[in-house]
């Protein structure tokens, strides 16, 4: 039972840990979790946040609420056209 228990502090905690800060941080926090444990956590602490390349050119897909570029004509996760929303934007 100490052997299970361990196990968990141990090795399973710093994965869901790494990975938080991960998504925080934009990085593989699962995997520094997974192969490195704690030290994988001081080493996601220690890491600078890592900028998203076109982060504030983003728009809401109005059919899956995913965010897409800016540009994008297509949904990439539904499929949702927005020059559909073009057209009714304008028939209004």
């Amino acid at each position: 039972m100490d052997i299970v228990f361990g196990a968990v502090i141990l090795w399973v905690v710093p994965i869901f840990v790494a990975t938080s800060q991960g998504r925080s941080k934009h990085r593989a926090g699962f995997a520094y979790g997974l192969f490195l444990g704690w030290i994988g956590v001081i080493i996601l602490a220690l890491l600078p946040l890592r900028l998203v390349e076109n982060e504030g050119e983003m728009k809401r897909c109005p059919d899956c609420a995913e965010w897409v570029q800016d540009e994008a004509r297509v949904c990439r996760f539904c499929g949702f056209r927005f020059d559909e929303v073009d057209e009714r934007a304008l028939s209004r």
